[in-house]
């Protein structure tokens, strides 16, 4: 019995250890399906994380460009393409290398616009966070205070607007010099703006320093000299100026007052000047008609040549007024003269042919009888003397007549 029982307690031991020996084995196996699948599934993820690297990877080699910009591809720092590829207009979708290996540069083609507002003009205190920008109310200091100097030495102030474009010409795809010189020297459009009002502020300081303040207030400023100082500036770098024009032009508010009195006393000079240039065309064409300029000119020649003793033109010129004169192309004042000098001549010689006349008359009537004609004459004489007015006649008892001649 107890031999019966140490067998049946070892096969009991046998089947006991087999069974572990199977659950280790069935543990092992299904630790190792569970890391194939987990190995599987991860190989999966990585395959999609591939995949969809891939594509991103392909899809940021694509770019469009939009409508207003143009694009310009770098490799390795280094333009790509030849010819009329180095610049691509709007449009795509084109194929780039990613970062780091290519860049693309998106440049705009439209008019961009800067404006001079800082430079010339005073800088005023904040408002709600917005500087605002205003002329000086009592001080000017240079120093500070933007300004400029006028021609006659005045200080103003004022603010222009600039309009300018990348030299991109789409009618010519070829022609990409513009363009070039633009990437090669400016870059980016920001650098683009500070040129463009870097010279356009040496522009209109050079402009204004030869423009009268009276021009720069009333907005006579040569803005196309000025677009073409900018313009040669910026030639080589690839940019083009379509425009300047100023916004605001006057003087500081410090030395508005002066200006103003100034402006005053000009234009009341400017209206007694026009006073007596059209009091003196009236007095001159009341003296000589139309042609008093022609006269007027030819008495000064005439002064003129005799100051400087050249008695040889003196007569050709008192030839040529005289000629004038007679010509009855003179009218007013002068003309009536010549006509009442022309009747006074006609009378003077009327007279003395009449005077000749009777001269000979009684000449010849002398010649025959002369007593009788000096007791005509006498008569004749006696006969007017009593015919005047002015004449009293008085009887004297001597019978002598006296002729009280009133005087």
């Amino acid at each position: 019995m107890p031999a019966d029982r140490s067998e049946h307690k070892t096969s009991d031991h046998s089947s006991g250890s087999a069974q572990s020996e199977n659950e280790r084995l069935s543990a092992h196996e299904h630790d190792r399906r569970s890391m194939a699948g987990a190995f599987g599934f991860g190989l999966r993820i990585v395959k999609i994380v591939l995949v969809v690297l891939a594509a991103s990877f392909l899809l940021s080699n694509l770019h469009w460009v939009p409508e207003g910009y143009i694009a310009v591809q770098s490799r390795w720092g280094r333009l790509a393409g030849k010819g009329s590829g180095l610049v691509r207009g709007p449009g795509g979708p084109y194929v780039s290398m990613p970062p780091p290996i290519g860049r693309v540069l998106r440049i705009p083609t439209t008019v961009q616009t800067v404006a001079v507002d800082k430079a010339f003009l005073f800088e005023g205190p904040e408002k709600d966070g917005v500087r605002v920008r205003t002329h000086a109310p009592q001080a000017f200091r240079p120093g500070l205070e933007g300004s400029l100097i006028t021609g006659d030495r005045n200080i103003v102030q004022g603010t222009w607007t600039v309009h300018y474009r990348v030299d991109y010409r789409p009618q010519t795809p070829g022609e990409t010099d513009g363009v070039l010189r633009f990437v090669y020297e400016i870059g980016t459009i920001d650098r683009a703006r500070t040129m463009v009002l870097q010279a356009t502020e040496a522009a209109i300081v050079a402009v204004v320093a030869g423009t009268p303040v009276a021009d720069f207030v009333a907005g006579r400023i040569d803005s196309d000299r000025i677009r073409s100082l900018v313009q040669n500036k910026l030639d080589s770098l690839g940019l083009v100026v379509t425009n300047v024009s100023t916004s605001s032009n006057r003087v500081p508010q410090a030395v508005a007052a002066a200006f103003q009195a100034v402006n005053s006393a000009e234009s009341e000079k400017a209206l007694e000047m026009e006073k007596a240039v059209r009091y003196r065309v009236s007095k001159m064409s009341e003296a000589a008609g139309s042609n008093w300029e022609t006269l007027l000119g030819l008495i000064d020649r005439y002064e003129d040549v005799g100051k400087r003793g050249h008695t040889g033109r003196i007569d050709s010129v008192f030839d040529e007024i005289e000629k004038l004169l007679l010509s009855g192309d003179v009218g007013g004042f002068a003309a009536q003269t010549l006509s009442k000098a022309r009747t006074d001549k006609t009378r003077t010689i009327e007279r003395a042919r009449a005077q000749a006349t009777r001269f000979t008359q009684l000449l010849a009537s002398h010649a025959e009888a002369p007593e009788v004609l000096y007791n005509e004459m006498l008569q004749d004489a006696i006969t007017k003397i009593l015919a005047d007015r002015s004449v009293k006649t008085h009887m004297v008892p001597s019978g002598r007549l006296y002729l009280p001649v009133r005087r």
